[in-house]
């Protein structure tokens, strides 16, 4: 009775992280391109336009890589690992979207292959600690398809009310990085609690 009262408030517990999960990821998103944004215009006006989307898409994703690490460190062990694989991911986005620039048929695929890539490098983190953990990937590549395409049928709509182009793109970009945390929060909290059922059998076993 007691172990399955513990295990009813682990779970709940963990439920607790996907509304917060969503906010920080959303927040991250419309200020980590707002901030993106200004650096990359002021950096590529130094060293040149082909820096642009490197620097921006570097800052987008370390911006919600620091807010998503507050939130992943109370189950991570060394989360600040995060942060880097996160960011050198986002840094890779930036350098395909060059490529993309120049072949643009590839558009079609540019969000999952967004989440494909950084979903990768966040996976090399997840998989020291979690079971299953090659499920973050597709998470990952879903949620950004689904957010890019959520934020696509919002953009008339921000539009309407916003006359800045900068603040609609932000806006669009919080909508968008909230998508995206639902479907990564939700697969967050299934990763979670395989790893606790992995430990409880472990447990029983050793017993």
């Amino acid at each position: 009775m007691r172990g399955l009262l513990v295990s009813n408030q682990k779970s709940s517990f963990q439920w607790t992280i996907w509304p917060w999960w969503v906010l920080l990821t959303a927040i991250g998103g419309g200020v980590g391109f707002l901030l993106g944004l200004s650096v990359a215009e002021s950096m590529s006006r130094v060293f040149g336009r082909p820096i642009f989307e490197a620097v921006l898409y570097g800052i987008l994703g370390a911006s919600i890589a620091v807010l998503q690490w507050l939130v992943l460190r109370a189950y991570v062990t060394q989360a600040s690992q995060w942060v880097l694989a996160s960011t050198v991911g986002w840094i890779l986005v930036g350098a395909l979207a060059d490529v993309l620039e120049i072949k643009g048929g590839l558009v079609a695929v540019w969000p999952a292959l967004i989440g494909a890539t950084v979903g990768t490098f966040q996976w090399l983190v997840l998989q020291k600690h979690v079971p299953l953990a090659g499920f973050w990937i597709v998470a990952s590549a879903i949620g950004w398809v689904a957010g890019w395409y959520v934020g696509s049928a919002m953009d008339e709509v921000v539009t309407m009310f916003v006359s800045s182009e900068r603040l609609g793109l932000a806006i669009l970009f919080v909508i968008l990085a909230s998508v995206v945390g639902a479907f990564t929060g939700l697969a967050l909290i299934w990763l979670l609690r395989r790893s606790n059922l992995k430990k409880s059998a472990l447990g029983k076993s050793a017993a």
